[in-house]
């Protein structure tokens, strides 16, 4: 039993060293987990309700997974072939492919989740209001810029 507690914990291990060596390596996981914030931010302050929260969470999941499918495609593609070879660039291609049409279908969600025109002026009104938000909103770019340039 301790054996296989063991095993489970390794692999656990192994999954988040993944984990990290995409947020570290690759600029378009970064840029992902930035806009996982901003939206998730957007969407307290638009009121999305529990279903579309879940929808939502879903969808970020599924973007995360396939940035980093994505790259093991590449990072497998890269080791086996040093020189120029025409079926590598299509393999990678084709993975950055699928995830760009998730990030299309992703946006898409996105703006049909967002398009209450009365909570995008209450949202307006309340950053008239209260100067605070705008500005930390701009603040946060900063930070948020050096964290996808790395």
């Amino acid at each position: 039993m301790i054996a296989m507690i063991k095993a489970i914990a390794k692999s656990f291990t192994f999954a988040l060293r993944g984990i990290l060596l995409c947020i570290k390596n690759e600029r378009n996981f970064r840029i992902h987990i930035i806009a996982i914030i901003y939206v998730t931010t957007f969407a307290v302050f638009y009121g999305l309700d529990r279903y579309s929260f879940m929808i939502l969470f879903l969808l970020f999941g599924c973007m995360i997974f396939a940035e980093a499918v994505n790259t093991a495609i590449e990072t497998v593609v890269n080791m086996q072939t040093k020189m120029y070879n025409r079926f590598a660039r299509d393999a990678k291609d084709m993975a950055a492919g699928a995830v760009l049409i998730f990030a299309i279908i992703a946006v898409i969600f996105a703006f049909v989740m967002f398009s209450d025109p009365v909570k995008l002026m209450n949202i307006v009104t309340v950053m008239k209001e209260n100067i605070i938000i705008p500005i930390v909103l701009l603040i946060s770019i900063v930070p948020s810029v050096l964290f996808i340039k790395k």
